[in-house]
């Protein structure tokens, strides 16, 4: 063999083998992603197992005490950002579904796990089911830090919002009324004149921006995390609104010009 054919035979063997050296790298990486996947997806059906089991666990006198540990369960998974860019948010409506089975007047953790599963899981019209689940169990009016009207409201903004149905959004704007009414406080009545210019502006028009930025104002006034703000924030600007966070902390809304 000539000097020239040995080197050719062995540049060719050395690239065969870097090709095949590659390629196995590849099936490897290959192997580890899909056994991170698989992995992932474990974890969440253990998880969604988890919640299910303590959900239904009986309560034996303490059902508050139980829902208050599955909202603190929620907040930690709901707050891993790294964990949910990969896993996703597929677990909240389980959440959901066991605190209010545990506890229908948590009001509180309600309004959030409202905004979580409708902005966040994209599952609107499961928190509409939920909410209106949660709401056939509260009586008219109760001690709460978030009224049941808000939720009413909560209701009525998915509804116009998510789900384009605005007649349902009017009913649930109705029966907001209707509790806020119930509680006749400084706050409730506030409440009654925003769902009836909601009313109006939805009778008038339907698709009317400057309703609809009422509507996302109303998620910004349950005190929310700072994601639930940009997401907010990123709506109403799509509508033409603007929101400013000021110095103080105090989320300040300038309406379009113009409400087409």
């Amino acid at each position: 063999m000539s000097h020239k054919s040995l080197l050719f035979s062995i540049l060719l063997v050395t690239v065969s083998l870097s090709c095949v050296i590659h390629l196995q790298s590849l099936s490897i990486i290959n192997i580890k992603d899909s056994a991170r996947s698989q992995d992932r997806s474990l974890q969440v059906e253990n998880k969604k197992l988890k919640i299910t089991t303590l959900g239904k666990t009986p309560s034996l006198g303490f059902s508050n005490l139980m829902a208050d540990w599955l909202y603190l369960q929620f907040i930690q998974y709901f707050g891993d950002n790294e964990a949910r860019e990969k896993s996703g948010y597929s677990l909240i409506a389980d959440y959901f579904e066991q605190i209010i089975n545990k506890d229908p007047l948590f009001n509180n953790a309600i309004s959030r796990l409202d905004v979580a599963l409708s902005l966040f899981a994209g599952e609107p019209q499961e928190s509409v089911n939920l909410l209106a689940d949660t709401l056939k169990r509260q009586p008219i009016t109760f001690k709460s830090s978030v009224p049941t009207y808000y939720l009413w409201r909560a209701k009525g903004n998915n509804e116009l919002l998510f789900l384009g149905d605005t007649d349902a959004a009017k009913e649930s704007y109705l029966k907001s009324i209707k509790s806020a009414q119930a509680y006749n406080t400084e706050d409730s009545r506030r409440i009654v004149e925003i769902s009836k210019r909601s009313i109006e502006f939805l009778k008038s028009n339907p698709d009317s921006e400057f309703a609809r930025i009422t509507a996302w104002m109303n998620i910004l006034s349950n005190n929310p995390d700072q994601k639930t703000i940009r997401r907010v924030t990123e709506e109403i600007a799509a509508l033409g609104g603007k929101v400013e966070v000021l110095e103080d902390g105090v989320i300040q809304i300038k309406m379009p010009q113009k409400d087409n």
